[in-house]
């Protein structure tokens, strides 16, 4: 991960950021990672298995032939 001073951080920022990661070295000495997250609501954010649970409902009918394709099964 890149390690830079902060007065570098400012004139590099675009380029760090697209690293997705990387680290600031203050003028006392610290040190912060700063580390590029989607917001939460984007689109870029993703559910776990059964998020949309509920969302939707399938007719009971929904694995029988559909008559359209009658002819084809005959």
């Amino acid at each position: 991960m890149t390690t830079v001073p902060l007065k570098e951080a400012k004139e590099r920022l675009e380029e760090l950021l697209a690293e997705g990661a990387f680290m600031v070295r203050l003028d006392d000495g610290s040190v912060w990672r700063l580390e590029v997250k989607p917001l939460a609501g984007t689109s870029e954010r993703r559910g776990g298995f059964g998020r949309a649970r509920g969302w939707f409902t399938m007719s009971k009918d929904f694995d029988e032939p559909l008559e359209d394709f009658r002819e084809y099964w005959e």
